[in-house]
């Protein structure tokens, strides 16, 4: 689940067909904040019920895979909310873009 947020997020950056290089240098740049967002807006949708089991899940550091496998299945608008976040980061963000 992780990789298709991944594949969502770099192409609405508009760097899905840049070297896994530049996509690399963007994402240390912007990844942390865009995915952030992404699971902040994610959690904002949740049955109270999910968001206690993804805090509970996040206290044993689970991976990005897992992590966003559960969210995927407990906020069926993940996609939409990555596509939107990574917009609005392009847009914050056209400098860090621009160099890639």
């Amino acid at each position: 689940m992780f990789d298709r947020i991944h594949k969502i997020v770099l192409s609405a950056l508009g760097i899905a067909s840049h070297t896994e290089a530049e996509q690399k240098k963007v994402l240390e740049k912007i990844g942390p904040m865009l995915y952030q967002a992404i699971m902040t807006r994610t959690l904002l949708e949740m049955e109270e019920e999910d968001k206690n089991t993804f805090t509970e899940m996040m206290s044993k550091n689970p991976s990005p895979e897992i992590m966003f496998t559960f969210l995927t299945e407990a906020c069926p608008e993940i996609d939409d909310i990555a596509k939107e976040e990574a917009a609005r980061a392009r847009e914050e963000h056209k400098n860090i873009l621009a160099v890639a």
